[in-house]
């Protein structure tokens, strides 16, 4: 069945992400390249992990062409993140073992005017997210799972002759937090 909304047909779209990965993370002892770790007085490995880290999605998402000129959509997507990670040997200097999950709402709207077939001018806002690294959240360093990012962006794409588009954008994205493992310090 289709909508309409006054008197513009909607464009609906429905979907469904999956993703699963599974990590082996060994963080080792070097010199010169050459791993220490086992020689006597060296110990294994820093940071030896099994992670599993699955992330599942659904997202909407309407457009609407009310006039020749003007187009909108708007959306919204809801994460799930869900992560494991395991210590996998005794001799490691750091050893994190634990589970976290986390879920996201994320809203999405886009406003296009077109005031020639030539040339678009758009905004766009919306938010999503970076998944920090589940060891940091397991020994604490990072707060959370999900960090929110959120992004606007302001542009034009001119299209001046068929087959040629050339866009320009400013774009602002703020980003709760990034919480990595460096492996060097």
């Amino acid at each position: 069945q289709k909508f309409s909304l006054g008197g513009a047909p909607l464009d609906s779209t429905y979907g469904l992400q999956i993703r699963n990965d599974i990590v082996a993370s060994q963080i080792h002892r070097t010199e010169d390249r050459i791993r220490l770790d086992g020689l006597p007085g060296i110990g294994g490995p820093i940071e030896d992990s099994g992670i599993d880290e699955t992330e599942s999605a659904a997202y909407a998402q309407e457009a609407w062409h009310p006039r020749r000129w003007l187009r909108a959509m708007v959306g919204a997507r809801v994460d799930r993140i869900d992560a494991d990670v395991n210590n996998e040997a005794a001799t490691a200097v750091v050893k994190p073992s634990g589970y976290r999950g986390a879920t996201q709402l994320s809203p999405k709207l886009a406003l296009i005017v077109t005031p020639v077939p030539e040339l678009d001018l758009f905004a766009n806002f919306g938010q999503g997210l970076h998944s920090n690294d589940i060891r940091t959240v397991i020994v604490g360093s990072a707060t959370t799972l999900i960090a929110r990012a959120t992004g606007g962006e302001l542009g034009a794409t001119v299209r001046p002759t068929k087959g040629l588009s050339v866009s320009a954008v400013a774009f602002l994205l703020d980003l709760t937090s990034e919480e990595t493992i460096d492996g060097d310090t």
